[in-house]
């Protein structure tokens, strides 16, 4: 799976919560509650593995896809983390031990009112077959497990 050129992509999705950005944080930083939502694919897709060491500079190691061959591979760190505030990550995700795509994520957590708006800004170079479409997909359906994982 070789490919010659590579594409790149900016994702911007948001969501707006009822839960303070403190809560909304947390389903972040806890590995539990993280489980519970983040996982891209819909049924019929896994979530085998994840591991994160969530502090300035630890990695994070995730393994997801379909149900029967989870061969996704997502290794990453955390570049910065302002409590309650931002996030930001790398990751770099293999397929099947090929290249799929590197990506630097933005998640901003914005208090308004007694609520939260959440802006994911995904920095994406796509190596294979995944798109721009594809990452957007992903991000709304863990958005949306996630708007129901704090309310």
């Amino acid at each position: 799976m070789s490919h010659t050129k590579v594409r790149h992509a900016t994702v911007v999705v948001e969501r707006i919560f009822k839960s303070s950005p403190e809560k909304v944080f947390s389903a972040w930083k806890n590995p539990e509650q993280f489980n519970n939502w983040n996982h891209p694919g819909s049924e019929g897709w896994a979530l085998a593995e994840y591991k994160q060491d969530f502090r300035n500079g630890g990695e994070t190691r995730t393994v997801f896809g379909p149900k029967e061959n989870p061969n996704i591979v997502g290794l990453g760190r955390f570049m910065n983390i302002v409590p309650n505030e931002r996030i930001i990550a790398v990751e770099n995700m293999h397929q099947d031990n090929e290249p799929l795509s590197t990506t630097l994520m933005t998640a901003e957590f914005i208090a308004e009112g007694s609520g939260t708006r959440l802006l994911i800004t995904d920095q994406c170079a796509f190596y294979s077959w995944e798109t721009e479409s594809d990452r957007t997909d992903g991000w709304n359906e863990m958005l949306d497990r996630l708007v129901a994982a704090v309310a």
